[in-house]
């Protein structure tokens, strides 16, 4: 019962707001990045220098692009959690919220399951279109010196699964930060700042996985106290 009920409440979510500014927003940073392989792509393919070595194999010009898609789906992932949570509470329908017959946890819960829904799955189809797109053309004319293996894309999409996650709980911290205040201005700051900061860790999985992962843990627990601390907030607000 308890998950058709967050079903319904999801259900209206996506009733209540315009969701299609978020698929746009996917959409160009999916062309964005998709500009962005190509450019690494075609440093390696003119080569001579040194800048080129970096981007000499499809693994290390991944890891840079997994970077920059961090960094962009955390900061819209905190403008989605903004739209949801922050105004919501901060503004007059903080009012109509807590008219809801739900519990505020579940309605929470509801919100933060959607935007983690269109957060990491545009992040993973965004992430599949542009490898398909740049893989035929590599095949056709290849720009990298290197081969595809299935060691590359185990790892490559293993990586990006991660931080896709890793994107989703620098939001929700993010959001804890906004919520102090109610500042949306405060949240998405504070995701630009922790993606970005996380970006160079991000770019040594060319090297070992040790850094991101062990940033990713500690990640993943500050976020889900951060959850905690914004069901408990709710809670007593509404007391």
């Amino acid at each position: 019962e308890d998950k058709i009920l967050i079903l319904k409440l999801i259900h209206l979510e996506i009733k209540k707001y315009q969701l299609k500014t978020y698929f746009l927003a996917i959409g160009i940073i999916s062309l964005v990045i998709l500009g962005f392989l190509y450019t690494f792509a075609l440093i390696a393919y003119a080569g001579g220098e040194v800048d080129a070595i970096e981007f000499s194999t499809y693994e290390n010009i991944w890891t840079l692009i997994n970077a920059l898609q961090t960094v962009a789906y955390a900061v819209l992932i905190s403008v989605m959690f903004s739209t949801f949570i922050i105004k919501e509470y901060a503004g007059k329908l903080n009012l109509l919220l807590f008219t809801y017959p739900v519990d505020k946890s579940t309605l929470l819960k509801a919100k933060v399951l959607l935007v983690a829904f269109i957060g990491i799955g545009g992040m993973l189809l965004g992430s599949a279109l542009i490898f398909l797109i740049f893989f035929i053309t590599e095949r056709i004319f290849p720009l990298v010196p290197d081969t595809f293996s299935f060691g590359n894309i185990i790892k490559i999409w293993s990586e990006l699964l991660l931080c896709s996650v890793y994107a989703l709980c620098v939001g929700i911290v993010a959001t804890k930060i906004g919520f102090i205040k109610m500042s949306v201005q405060t949240t998405i700051v504070s995701a630009i700042i922790i993606a970005s900061c996380s970006a160079n860790v991000i770019s040594t999985m060319s090297y070992t996985n040790f850094p991101f992962l062990f940033l990713w843990g500690i990640m993943a627990i500050i976020s889900i106290i951060s959850y905690c601390n914004i069901v408990h907030k709710t809670i007593r607000m509404d007391i």
